[in-house]
């Protein structure tokens, strides 16, 4: 990704990473995919954005604009409050796969100057060059979804249509093995007869077993020409099923309750040909070709299980944020962040400094030492001790947006840089009492001291 230096403008405000992907399945396997959009963050940083927010609330969404869309329209409302400086995705099919999504989203941030970020590189959409080219991705994002979604419908409908005959040709057939089996009935029927009518009179045993023969035999053509009959107006009655119907109901028959796994699978057989299975021995990843009935293939990498990996494994978002805060914050602090993210421990329990401390070790992470701390960077306590004031007022004044402060991640304790309690804003705020904390304007004149 090419590097262009933003305006100080821009970087004051936030750069918001968009992540997303189209199908609950693909959150569940797809892992690859999510791990190269949330290491946009960093990228985000890397161009001078210190205030960089995380948008996944549409995983699993569809970009095609029939379904809601939380997340993009958050962004959306972001965007029209003039909050954000840059929009980074890996590519335009993350944001929008409809035309109408896409060219709001430009209209917007032409209005406010934000820039579009992704592998390419960086747009600005108040330049005409970089809005045309803009312009093409989303139209091209949009063509493939319409070629991938027809070439998915034709190899439907084609599957519909060959189980269309082959029902059709059941029926035919079985209608066909009962007239040759009421055909062989009357044969029997007929050679009985003849049997019964050469038969001497005068033999009355032999007779009467060659009657009751006879019968028999008529008894079985009325069995077989009754069958058939319903046959035929069964036939007739029931309207042949409408396979191809299912083409265009495809995302509720996958999705809908009553359908079984069983099912599911045969429709993956309906649209797919085969996979390709190859290691990537470099990456550690296992490479997925899928090759579509319409001729499209699509690649899926997944990361390749280590000797001896089992399941039950420590999401990377989880060891992300252990390892990003061992070095300042104690087990204890790291197990009430991990718990108040919702981040459960691989066996789906919550976190404890024990287990934290366990995670550690395994993973060769340096444990929290209060000696490495030389007094730069601060808790939220140590800082009110150090200031004489209450943690509630440090609290207050880091909402104020007047005492800087960060957090590993959303969640976290927050780290406050000594120097900036020596700040002659922070300690006049400090100072206030019984007032908000907020500076006033420069021209502004008290009415009363902070006394």
């Amino acid at each position: 990704m090419t590097h262009v230096d933003l305006p100080a403008s821009l970087l004051k405000r936030k750069a918001v990473v968009y992540v997303r992907q189209s199908t609950p399945a693909q959150v569940q396997l797809n892992r690859e995919s999510q791990r190269r959009q949330y290491e946009l963050v960093e990228e985000a940083r890397r161009r001078g954005f210190r205030d960089v927010e995380v948008i996944d609330d549409d995983l699993g969404r569809s970009a095609s604009g029939t379904v809601a869309r939380p997340g993009f329209d958050k962004l959306v409302a972001w965007l029209c409050a003039g909050d954000v400086g840059a929009i980074l995705c890996l590519d335009a099919s993350r944001l929008a796969r409809n035309g109408r999504d896409w060219h709001h989203l430009l209209e917007l941030c032409g209005l406010v100057e934000a820039r579009v970020i992704d592998l390419d590189g960086v747009y600005n959409p108040c330049r005409p060059n970089d809005r045309l080219l803009l312009g093409m991705k989303g139209s091209i994002s949009e063509f493939e979804l319409n070629i991938l979604r027809t070439r998915m419908y034709e190899a439907v409908r084609s599957k519909a249509l060959v189980a269309e005959r082959t029902h059709m040709e059941t029926q035919r057939e079985q209608q066909r093995i009962l007239e040759l089996e009421l055909q062989q009935a009357r044969y029997e029927a007929s050679l009985a007869e003849r049997r019964y009518a050469a038969c001497d009179p005068d033999n009355r045993l032999i007779a009467a077993q060659l009657e009751k023969n006879w019968e028999t035999s008529l008894r079985r053509v009325s069995e077989y020409e009754a069958r058939l009959d319903d046959i035929k107006t069964h036939n007739s009655a029931t309207p042949t099923p409408d396979f191809t119907g299912l083409a265009e109901d495809l995302d509720a028959a996958w999705s809908s309750s009553s359908v079984t796994m069983r099912t599911r699978q045969q429709l993956v057989r309906a649209l797919i040909n085969d996979i390709t299975v190859n290691i990537d021995e470099a990456d550690c990843e296992i490479v997925l070709t899928i090759h579509w009935k319409g001729g499209r293939h699509s690649t899926l990498r997944l990361r390749k299980p280590q000797s001896g990996e089992h399941e039950c494994v420590t999401s990377d978002d989880a060891l992300a944020i252990i390892e990003s805060m061992a070095s300042r914050w104690s087990d204890e602090h790291i197990a009430a962040t991990l718990n108040r993210m919702g981040l459960p421990t691989a066996q789906g329990k919550s976190w404890t400094a024990k287990r934290v401390g366990s995670i550690r070790r395994v993973r060769g992470i340096h444990a929290y030492k209060s000696a490495e701390k030389d007094g730069e960077w601060l808790t939220l306590t140590e800082a009110a001790k150090a200031s004489n004031v209450t943690a509630h007022r440090i609290r207050s004044l880091i909402a104020a947006g007047i005492l800087p402060a960060q957090q590993v991640v959303p969640g976290a304790p927050y780290q406050i840089n000594a120097s900036h309690l020596r700040d002659p804003r922070v300690a006049t705020a400090m100072r206030r009492k019984g007032r908000p904390c907020q500076s006033p304007p420069e021209s502004q004149i008290p009415m009363f001291t902070d006394t």
